[in-house]
């Protein structure tokens, strides 16, 4: 008896899936928002904050982190590119 494993018809088609999970995946990587890396505990790409907006917030940002009730960072992103807003956050 023949393992349903072992037919060539069910590899092909499992091999036909893989490629196109792959493809997806890349298509969507090609549209992603770079994320910068974090050279602070503030960055913003936007230039929305002012030099004294900025030097306030990362304070409070580096008391909070001194206080080790949490790691924080913030990033102030010109957008996420086509992708949602989710997965641009679970990719950071």
């Amino acid at each position: 008896m023949k393992s349903r494993s072992s037919d060539p018809l069910v590899f092909r088609l499992y091999a036909l899936v893989v490629y196109l999970v792959f493809c997806v995946a890349y298509a969507q990587a090609e549209n992603a928002a770079t994320i910068p890396r974090f050279s602070s505990l503030l960055v913003d790409q936007t230039e929305l904050l002012g030099a004294a907006e900025n030097a306030a917030i990362e304070a409070r940002l580096k008391m909070v982190q001194a206080s080790g009730r949490a790691q924080i960072g913030v990033l102030i992103a010109t957008g996420t590119g086509e992708e949602p807003g989710a997965i641009f956050v679970a990719r950071g």
